[in-house]
C-alpha cells in the first residue's frame, strides 16, 4: 500500500493539472497512482544458458532504470505508468511470489515499494540484465543460469538432464545424416506410403534445418508410425540427431540404440556408433525414464497466494478563513476508511513435453465498514489457456489482459495465436472490453500477424482493430510495434492509427542503451490521445450514461464522432534519462521530463479546456545498497517541478533493511508547491512498514503514517492532518 492511500478503487478521468502532478509524482517519488492487482502475470521461461523472468502489467509501463546494475539478491526497477484512456487507477501495493519452477531460486516481485519502483528480492544472489519486455506491458530480467543448469532439466517439457560432461553439440558438429536415394529414373515413389513418408521427411529435414526440433520429432514419429518404407531407416536414424540436438540425450541413446539393432551394418551404423561414443554411459536414473512414454511425463501444479489486510485511516481538517472581518476558524474530524480487501491468485498448470495448460484465477474483494460504504468485487483474470507447442499453437478464454494491439484494457473473450515457422505467427483475438466506466455495449476483435522468431533479438507486430458500441463504430484502427533488445539495450516503437477518425491515436518510441562503462541512457517520445480517440467519448460531460442513449436523444454517429473529437486532448511527453553506477553500492541517476496536454473544443456538454502549457521536472535520485547493514537499500530522490501557473520541489527519501525474517521499510516525503496568485501548499508524508515472515509461505505486514498539508492563500488557511494504518497477512502456496 502506498503512504497515501485513497478509499475507494475504481477509475477516476484525470484533470489536466491532474496529469502534472501525477506526472511530477512519477518522476520523483515514483509512486504513481496503480489499482489493484496491477502485476498481471510472472513468468520463468529458458532462453538458452539463462532463465527469463518477465513481469507484466495490466497497464503500459516504461521502464527508466534498475539497481544494482548486474549481480545481487535484491533488484530495483524504476518504472513510469501509461494510464489508461487518460485515467490513473488508485494505489494498491501487490506482492507476487514466483511461479514453481527448477530454474531460479524463489523470488518476490513487489511493486510499489516504499519509493515507489518495482522490488524483485531473489533467496539467494544472482547474475542478470535487466530491460523492457517485448511490449509496452513488462520488463525482462535475464538472469545466468549456474553451469550445471545450462541444460535442460529433468522432467522440464521437452528436454531430458544429460549425463555430466555431455556436450549436446550443434548440427554442425552432428554428423550430417544423408536422404534416402531415389532410384535412378524413378520420379514418383514406389507407394502411397512412400509418398507420405517422403512428405513427412521433408518437413522434417526442414524443422531442423530452422532449428525446431520438438517439430521435426513430432513428424518424424509419425513417419515411424507407418508402415515399414524405404525412408524408415533415415528417419530412426534422425530421430535419435533431433533428440540430440533438442537436449534430450537419453532418449537420443534410445534412438541410436534401436537404429542398431534393426540395421546393424552399413554406414549409417558407423555415424550412429560414433555419436554414441560422444554420449556418456547412460545413468539408472535415465535408464527408468527412457522405460516411461512421453505421454506419460505429465508435471502437475498448484499455486498463488492467499492475502487479507484491513486499513483504517481518519482526517482533521482545520481552516481560517479570512474573506470576513473577523478570522472564521473551522474544525472538521471524520474516518474517511475502514476496509478489508480480501485476494486470491490462483493458478493450475499442467505441462507435457508438447503442451502446457493453465487455469488462472485473480479477485479481490473489498469489504467498506463506513456508515456510507459499497463493497466492491474486482474479478482481474479468469482464464482457460493451453499452448500446443508440437503445433506452434496457444489458445486462451475468458477474462485477461491483451497480448499486445489496439487494445489497451482487460477483456472477457478468446485469443489465438499460430504459428507459421520460426519466423512467422498469426493472431486473433476478440470479445468485450472489461470495464466499468459507462452503460453501453462494446465489442472488439482484432487480427495481427508477428515476424520474428522467439529468439531473435528484433521483432515486429501488424494489426488491425475494430470495435463497435451499442452497434456503431467506436474504433477502427491499424497499427504496428517494432522492438529491438540485444546486450542489454533495446529500441521500442508502436504506432496506432485510426481510420475512423483519421488521426494519429499513439505515437511511442522509447530507447535504452547501456556500456561497458555501467552508464544507460534512457529516451522516450511519446504522443497520444487522451482519454484514447474513440466514439465513447461523446459520453464525457453529458448526463446520458450510454452512447444509446445520445443515439435515442436524435444525435447521429457523425454527430456522435465530431463530439467526441472536440473533448480528447493530445498529450506529448519527452524524457531523457541518464543513470551512472559507480560500484557494487552506489548508483546515481536523474532525468528530464517535459509534458504536455493540448487544449479541447468542447461539446457544449463539456466546456473547452485550456492548453496546459510545458511542465517541465527535473530528478536527481541516489541508490545505495548495504550502507547501515549488509541488506539494506536506500534511495533519496530530489527534484523540482517548473509548471506554467506553479514551481515546487519533491523529495523522497526510503530505506528497506533485510535481518532474518524481519524487514523494516521508512519513508519521508515532502512535496512543495508556490503558485503564480501567490498561493502555497506543502505536504509532508512519514510513513512505517513493517513485515515478519514467519515461514517460508507466510508473512505478517504492518504499516502507520502521517501526513499534513498545509495551504495558504489570500482568503483562506488549511491544514488537513490524516494519520493510517493497515494490518494482515500474505499466505503463498505451490
Amino acid at each position: 500500500m502506498s503512504a497515501v492511500r485513497r478509499c475507494r478503487m475504481r477509475f477516476l478521468p484525470l484533470r489536466p493539472h491532474a496529469q502534472v502532478w501525477l506526472l511530477a509524482t512519477a518522476a520523483v517519488l515514483a509512486s504513481v497512482n496503480a489499482r489493484a492487482e496491477l502485476i498481471d502475470n510472472i513468468s520463468v521461461t529458458r532462453v538458452g544458458d539463462n532463465a527469463e523472468i518477465e513481469v507484466r502489467f495490466s497497464l503500459r509501463v516504461q521502464y527508466l532504470r534498475h539497481f544494482p546494475k548486474s549481480e545481487g539478491d535484491t533488484l530495483r526497477v524504476n518504472v513510469s505508468l501509461v494510464p489508461i484512456n487518460g485515467i490513473m487507477p488508485l494505489v494498491e501495493r501487490e506482492i507476487r511470489r514466483s511461479p514453481k519452477n527448477n530454474l531460479l531460486p524463489p523470488f518476490t516481485v513487489t511493486y510499489p515499494d516504499q519509493s515507489g519502483a518495482v522490488l524483485i528480492q531473489f533467496a539467494e544472489a544472482v547474475k542478470f540484465r535487466v530491460g523492457p519486455g517485448s511490449d509496452t506491458r513488462s520488463i525482462r530480467i535475464r538472469v545466468a543460469l549456474p553451469p550445471q543448469k545450462r541444460v535442460p532439466e529433468k522432467g522440464e517439457p521437452g528436454a531430458d538432464k544429460p549425463a555430466a560432461g555431455i556436450a549436446l553439440g550443434r548440427p554442425s558438429q552432428i554428423a550430417p545424416v544423408p536422404p534416402t536415394q531415389i532410384p535412378a529414373g524413378e520420379t514418383t515413389p514406389a507407394s502411397d506410403v512412400d509418398a507420405t513418408a517422403q512428405t513427412l521427411m521433408m518437413r522434417a529435414r526442414a524443422a531442423i534445418d530452422i532449428e525446431d526440433y520438438p517439430t521435426a520429432v513430432d513428424t518424424l514419429n509419425r513417419l515411424l508410425n507407418l508402415p515399414p518404407n524405404r525412408f524408415s531407416k533415415e528417419a530412426q536414424e534422425l530421430a535419435g540427431v533431433a533428440r540430440q540436438l533438442n537436449g534430450e540425450v537419453a532418449k537420443a541413446r534410445a534412438e541410436y540404440e534401436l537404429y542398431l539393432k534393426l540395421y546393424p551394418e552399413g554406414e549409417g551404423s558407423i555415424r550412429v556408433r560414433g555419436r554414441l561414443a560422444g554420449l556418456a554411459a547412460p545413468s539408472e536414473e535415465e535408464r527408468k525414464e527412457v522405460a516411461v512414454s512421453e505421454p506419460s511425463r505429465v508435471e502437475k501444479m498448484l499455486y498463488g497466494s492467499l492475502s487479507q489486510y484491513y486499513y483504517s485511516g481518519a482526517t482533521k481538517i482545520d481552516t481560517v478563513d479570512r474573506g470576513t472581518s473577523l478570522p472564521n476558524e473551522q474544525q472538521l474530524s471524520f474516518t474517511d476508511e475502514r476496509t478489508l480487501i480480501s485476494s486470491i491468485d490462483l493458478t493450475g498448470r499442467v505441462r507435457r513435453s508438447t503442451s502446457d495448460t493453465r487455469v488462472v484465477v485473480r479477485d479481490t474483494y473489498s469489504a467498506d465498514f463506513l456508515a456510507n460504504g459499497e463493497d466492491v468485487n474486482r474479478l482481474y483474470a479468469a482464464y482457460l489457456e493451453h499452448e500446443q507447442k508440437n503445433w506452434g499453437l496457444l489458445l486462451r478464454g475468458g477474462r485477461q489482459s491483451p497480448p499486445t494491439g489496439g487494445l489497451v484494457e482487460r477483456f472477457d473473450g478468446g485469443y489465438i495465436r499460430k504459428s507459421l515457422g520460426r519466423w512467422f505467427r498469426v493472431l486473433a483475438l476478440a470479445g468485450e472490453p472489461a470495464v466499468y466506466d459507462i452503460d453501453s455495449e462494446r465489442f472488439f476483435y482484432q487480427g495481427g500477424l508477428e515476424v520474428g522468431r522467439e529468439s531473435s533479438p528484433w521483432g515486429l507486430t501488424l494489426y488491425a482493430f475494430e470495435q463497435t458500441i451499442d452497434g456503431i463504430t467506436d474504433r477502427r484502427t491499424v497499427g504496428g510495434e517494432a522492438r529491438y533488445f540485444s546486450n542489454g539495450s533495446s529500441v521500442y516503437t508502436l504506432v496506432d492509427y485510426d481510420i475512423l477518425f483519421q488521426e494519429l491515436n499513439i505515437l511511442l518510441a522509447q530507447g535504452n542503451w547501456q556500456n561497458s562503462h555501467r552508464t544507460n541512457v534512457n529516451v522516450i517520445v511519446d504522443r497520444r490521445k487522451t482519454p484514447t480517440l474513440q466514439t465513447a467519448n461523446a459520453v464525457l460531460g453529458e448526463t446520458a450514461t450510454s452512447i444509446q442513449e445520445l443515439l435515442d436523444s436524435g444525435l447521429t454517429e457523425e454527430m456522435l464522432r465530431e463530439n467526441a473529437a472536440a473533448v480528447t486532448a493530445e498529450s506529448t511527453l519527452y524524457l531523457l534519462g541518464l543513470t551512472q553506477t559507480l560500484n557494487s553500492s552506489w548508483q546515481v541517476g536523474g532525468d528530464v521530463r517535459a509534458s504536455r496536454v493540448s487544449s479541447t473544443d468542447g461539446n457544449g456538454a463539456l466546456p473547452p479546456a485550456p492548453d496546459t502549457g510545458w511542465t517541465y521536472i527535473y530528478t536527481l535520485q541516489a541508490t545505495a545498497t548495504a550502507i547501515f547493514s549488509r541488506a539494506d537499500v536506500n534511495v533519496l530522490s530530489v527534484g523540482f517541478i517548473e509548471a506554467p501557473t506553479y514551481t515546487g520541489p519533491l523529495v523522497l527519501l526510503s530505506n528497506s533493511t533485510q535481518w532474518r525474517n524481519w524487514r523494516l521499510e521508512p519513508a519521508l516525503r515532502y512535496f512543495g508547491q508556490d503558485d503564480e496568485t501567490g498561493g502555497k501548499l506543502t505536504r509532508a508524508n512519514a510513513a512505517l512498514r513493517l513485515s515478519y515472515r514467519v515461514r517460508d509461505s507466510i508473512s505478517l505486514e504492518a504499516e502507520a503514517g502521517y501526513e499534513v498539508t498545509k495551504t495558504s492563500g489570500f482568503f483562506a488557511e488549511d491544514e488537513t492532518r490524516r494519520e493510517f494504518f493497515s494490518l494482515g497477512y500474505r499466505w503463498d502456496f505451490n
